[in-house]
């Protein structure tokens, strides 16, 4: 198996962030929805931008950057069955 290195832009680095990007907007609007205090269409359009690109997995990431923010994101709009969320674009 070989690896290798990719650098991320500033932006694909930032949509990442669960602390000040994409991925902590998209969870905001997650919660929303799921409590029902807004729909689920801006959660979705978070959702698109923050898995639009590569996903940084490196040793560095953790829960508030990468694929562990990403992927506590996606958990959470997952929440209660619902697996439609998880995957944008399907209602």
């Amino acid at each position: 198996m070989s690896t290798s290195t990719a650098t991320l832009t500033v932006e694909e680095a930032t949509r990442q962030s669960l602390a000040t990007g994409t991925a902590g907007a998209a969870l905001l609007h997650v919660e929303k929805a799921l409590t029902g205090s807004a729909g689920w269409e801006i959660a979705d359009a978070h959702i698109r931008k923050v898995v639009a690109g590569p996903i940084d997995a490196g040793a560095h990431a953790g829960l508030y950057y990468g694929a562990p923010a990403i992927g506590f994101t996606l958990h959470a709009a997952n929440v209660g069955g619902r697996s439609a969320r998880a995957r944008p674009g399907r209602r």
